[in-house]
């Protein structure tokens, strides 16, 4: 494909953007009160149908080289980043399996240390070595502080038994949805649900 061509079709696109800014204006509040404008909106929207067809098989003629070289490109880089990406996932979660398990040791020593303090305090004020001990070894418990990388601790979640889920967890189901309405358009309308009567139209270049 030559500069010449591109050029000619960015052309092309540029001057149907203008041509459609001008009918969309034109059309914008149009009202079918007529057949004679019902007849003139049809063949408008024949006319549209086959300038969108055009337009869009120009559009794919222009970008399927650029999209085989796209293509190519991400071929060359796909297998290293996916290794990359792979290794940095388990990377992740090995350093998040030891720092949940740091902070629960940290938990259960501070604990111990707490508890250690109320006994000491209750027998022997004086005493409080013990409990200062555990207090030293919760904080070195602690997974290290790395410069350029920090943990943040977040919950995941997975839907164990749908029929146990509250109302605000539901969702609707458009398909179902879109089914009924099929078969029965605006009969016996499911409470929730609005059904509101629309004409579609096929148009055929």
């Amino acid at each position: 494909m030559t500069t010449m061509a591109l050029e000619e079709k960015e052309q092309i696109a540029k001057d149907a953007a203008e041509e459609s800014a001008t009918m969309l204006a034109l059309v914008q509040a149009f009202e079918v009160t007529t057949k004679e404008s019902f007849e003139e909106c049809a063949a408008i929207l024949k006319d549209v149908t086959h300038r969108i067809k055009f337009l869009d098989e120009e559009r794919k003629l222009s970008v399927e080289p650029l999209n085989q070289e796209v293509k190519r490109i991400n071929g060359w880089f796909k297998p290293a980043l996916d290794r990359l990406k792979d290794i940095q996932t388990k990377i992740k979660s090995a350093m998040g399996r030891y720092e949940l398990r740091q902070r629960e040791e940290e938990q259960r020593l501070m604990a111990l240390a707490a508890a250690e303090a109320q006994r000491v305090l209750a027998t022997d004020p004086e005493g409080m070595s013990a409990a200062k001990g555990l207090v030293a070894q919760s904080a070195a418990a602690r997974a290290p502080q790395v410069s350029g990388v920090s943990g943040r601790e977040v919950w995941t979640w997975e839907v164990e038994d749908a029929s146990k889920l509250d109302r605000q967890f539901l969702m609707p189901n458009p398909q179902a949805i879109e089914a009924w309405v099929k078969q029965h358009g605006d009969k016996d309308v499911p409470a929730g649900v609005k059904v509101v009567r629309d004409v579609r139209y096929i148009v055929r270049s």
